[in-house]
């Protein structure tokens, strides 16, 4: 008897999986959000039945009745709406790398998009976020038990991809770009799409020329650097990662594969500790195993051309 209870409440919950992605693609197909986060430099705007507006800043939390949507619209901090633009700007007409930007804005003391420093990273994802040209996006990642999406196509998920996080939640993966849903003319654009076109160009272009600048320990690289969030920084106390840089000389590229501070690799010699524990050829770097084991020190020094 138990047995039956439990595959009729399984049965539910596959059910309840099904319906609830479907809504989900209806809501995206209209160009309503899904339950995200307003990006930075946009506010969320509450739209009810009869067109009643409330605006929502990220951060404000508020309830709302299942028949109102969601949209995105510019946000009413000039600041947050100029710093954005000055991002694509710079970064289009300069030759300004993701840092030096964070570099600029935490000189000047603007806020980050979650109200502490900026990063290179952070700075890489909104470059690269099509909801600044006026486009939505959804179905990026799949992270549901039961079910996947591929456009408007809902899929049994694979049970072998599906892993478990800690909080019992699980894992989200990335779906591929033809799996997205796509929408354009959602909302009103913060950036122009010619910008945005010499951004997202110029952003593919360093990519290639730089895509052995950094590797780390996954599954996609064949667990390259073991040790990545293992060791720790002796300077900072944090994590460091494996990374390659490259140089030519005499017609051959070398390679320098080492580990490196995540602080130094996120912020830059303007990083919020101070750590000035970046890597270099011309001696060992100190680093500590995160476990109860003795101090390593790794010589990662080794030259190794390419032909």
């Amino acid at each position: 008897m138990s047995g039956i209870k439990a595959e009729s409440n399984h049965q539910f919950l596959v059910n309840m999986s099904r319906n609830v992605s479907r809504g989900l693609i209806n809501t995206a197909m209209s160009g309503y959000l899904c339950g995200q986060s307003a990006p930075y430099g946009f506010d969320r705007m509450l739209v009810d039945e009869n067109a009643h507006k409330q605006r929502v800043r990220n951060g404000e939390k508020f309830a709302k009745p299942r028949s109102w949507r969601v949209k995105l619209v510019p946000s009413d901090d000039p600041v947050k709406v100029r710093t954005l633009q000055w991002l694509f700007e710079t970064y289009a007409t300069q030759d300004m790398g993701y840092r030096a930007m964070a570099d600029v804005l935490n000189a000047k003391g603007i806020p980050g998009p979650r109200g502490g420093r900026w990063f290179d990273s952070t700075i890489r994802a909104i470059l690269l976020n099509q909801n600044y040209v006026g486009t939505f996006t959804w179905g990026k990642r799949r992270e549901g038990k039961y079910h996947r999406v591929s456009g408007t196509d809902i899929l049994v998920r694979d049970g072998a991809e599906v892993s478990v996080s800690p909080r019992g939640k699980p894992n989200a993966i990335d779906n591929p770009r033809e799996a997205w849903i796509v929408v354009e003319n959602t909302h009103e654009a913060l950036v122009d799409a010619a910008t945005f076109g010499v951004v997202a160009s110029k952003i593919e272009r360093r990519s290639r020329k730089n895509s052995t600048g950094y590797r780390t320990h996954t599954k996609k690289n064949g667990d390259a650097y073991l040790f990545t969030g293992l060791l720790h920084c002796g300077q900072c106390g944090r994590v460091m990662h494996g990374a390659t840089s490259t140089r030519r000389k005499d017609g051959k590229t070398y390679k320098y594969p080492r580990y490196i501070c995540s602080t130094f690799t996120r912020g830059g010699i303007n990083n919020e500790t101070g750590c000035r524990h970046a890597p270099s050829r011309s001696r060992s770097n100190s680093a500590s195993c995160g476990g109860n084991c003795e101090t390593w020190t790794s010589n990662l020094t080794q030259q190794r051309p390419e032909c």
